[in-house]
């Protein structure tokens, strides 16, 4: 993922019973993490609503990548939103903007620890202009990636919603 891209993850859970709503909101709090008073002085942020790092930690996962794991005090910034009902299923749905790392590759790992949760990850290269999405399960990841055709048509659409009249004057 290339410096400055955005990302949208969304969890589904089914509506299986205990276990499986009993994951996602044990994923939601362990996710929840208040930052300590030292990484505070990087950022004006009191907690972080997707701590990959407190992820990693609490489940013993080793690092995805050689690059270690993304800080959370300075390195990426995250939103959660609510809880919603989607078509028989749970969506837990959080926001992360992240400098130098491929999100799905992050969320893989995590994947097999919660079991019972699904994880689609969109994201959007604001450098390169790329839309792709990946759905993980269970350690299993399959991505797509839209042929540059349709990704203009998106980002045509954006700059006529935004009254951009060109694509090129949003740069």
């Amino acid at each position: 993922m290339n410096p400055g891209d955005h990302c949208v993850v969304r969890l589904f859970q089914p509506d299986r019973g205990y276990r499986a709503e009993t994951q996602g909101l044990e994923f939601r709090a362990d996710a929840r993490r208040r930052l300590p008073s030292s990484a505070r002085k990087w950022t004006d942020w009191i907690s972080v609503a997707f701590s990959l790092e407190r992820l990693f930690q609490k489940n013993c996962l080793p690092a995805p990548s050689s690059d270690g794991m993304p800080f959370d005090a300075w390195h990426y910034f995250t939103w959660a939103e609510r809880v919603a009902a989607w078509h028989g299923y749970a969506r837990i749905e959080y926001g992360i903007e992240v400098k130098n790392y491929e999100v799905y590759e992050l969320l893989t790992p995590l994947s097999r620890v919660y079991i019972d949760l699904c994880f689609v990850d969109s994201q959007i290269s604001l450098d390169s202009g790329e839309i792709m999405a990946a759905y993980i399960a269970r350690g299993r990841c399959s991505k797509w990636i839209l042929s540059e055709a349709r990704c203009d048509a998106h980002w045509e659409r954006a700059a006529a919603d935004h009254g951009v009249a060109k694509l090129e004057d949003a740069y």
